[in-house]
């Protein structure tokens, strides 16, 4: 099997999965699933409705999500 036929394959299944749109809309939320927007929707939430415990919980999550923003955004 040539890097070709590999192409094709690779082709014909990316077909499969935009032809099958309940798929893609699951495949595209499996994807963003850990964009740092929405882990900061939830931190604003427990911050919000938690406690003093969930309040130092969420303030760590921040600290490292911003953190992790630094280093991983240009």
């Amino acid at each position: 099997m040539n890097l070709k036929d590999i192409d094709l394959r690779l082709a014909k299944h990316a077909d499969y999965v935009e032809a099958h749109k309940g798929l893609r809309l699951f495949l595209q939320l499996i994807t963003h699933s850990c964009d740092s927007w929405y882990w900061l929707v939830g931190i604003v939430l427990l911050w919000l409705l938690g406690g003093k415990q969930e309040k130092y919980y969420a303030f760590n999550l921040a600290a490292g999500l911003g953190f992790l923003a630094v280093l991983s955004l240009d």
